[in-house]
């Protein structure tokens, strides 16, 4: 029963982490890339305990029983750690702006050698949540040249460059959103079934490694922004 207990705990504990602080607002359905935590919080959740039952006697010395349970705990550990580890190299960690739209990059879309490179505290990946950052487009011709054939040919944009990045004043984006009758007509045209605000709004497409969603913003507000399953450009 202990053993249960400490189990729920511990699984308590990692999902807090994993949806509330590394993939916040449903993101984790957006980028996806938690489906083995899902797996290992099951083994979690059933085989341990039941591993725990099936050594169990009550003829084996306490010596015994510590000795098995510590292999348990270290199985079940060892399991929970590179779950956890998979799920980190899959969260969100920049929530970029590039000019109309919000890019979600994850750790595995940017090069050590690029992050580097980045300056002002970009330079390293957030632990505690994904930030929302924008970008400065380079003013030379040859490094614009660069980015172009990046973009075309390796598939790497301004918003995989840490070196571009920079703080976002505060709404930056809202001045490039697009007025809510824009997005209910698309959502008219598409038949989709996703539920709108019924009060004004603006909005965002953000683009990720899986296709596009939308960032909602009720009456222009930031604070109560949030992601809707809907790609605006897909017909």
């Amino acid at each position: 029963m202990k053993h249960l207990l400490l189990t729920l705990l511990v699984a308590g504990l990692s999902a807090v982490l994993v949806f509330q602080v590394w993939y916040p607002q449903h993101l984790w359905k957006m980028v996806g890339g938690i489906e083995l935590y899902f797996l290992m919080l099951s083994v979690e959740l059933t085989l341990g305990p039941v591993m725990s039952l099936v050594i169990f006697h009550p003829n084996k010395s306490r010596k015994e029983l510590v000795r098995d349970y510590l292999i348990i705990g270290v199985i079940q550990m060892s399991a929970l750690v590179y779950g956890l580890y998979v799920v980190a190299q899959s969260r969100p960690v920049f929530l970029v702006f590039v000019k109309d739209r919000i890019e979600v990059i994850t750790p595995v879309e940017i090069a050590a050698g690029d992050l580097a490179q980045g300056h002002n505290g970009f330079d390293r990946l957030p632990w505690f949540g994904p930030q929302r950052i924008c970008v400065s487009s380079p003013s030379d011709v040859d490094e614009q040249n660069r980015l172009l054939f990046s973009a075309v040919f390796n598939g790497k944009d301004i918003q995989n460059y840490p070196q571009y990045y920079r703080s976002c004043l505060a709404g930056r984006w809202l001045e490039k959103a697009y007025a809510d009758d824009q997005l209910r007509e698309l959502v008219k045209e598409k038949n989709s079934d996703i539920l709108l605000p019924n009060s004004s709004f603006s909005w965002l497409p953000v683009r990720h490694r899986f296709g596009v969603w939308v960032e909602i913003y009720p009456a222009d507000d930031t604070e109560q922004a949030h992601f809707l399953p809907f790609d605006p450009f897909y017909y």
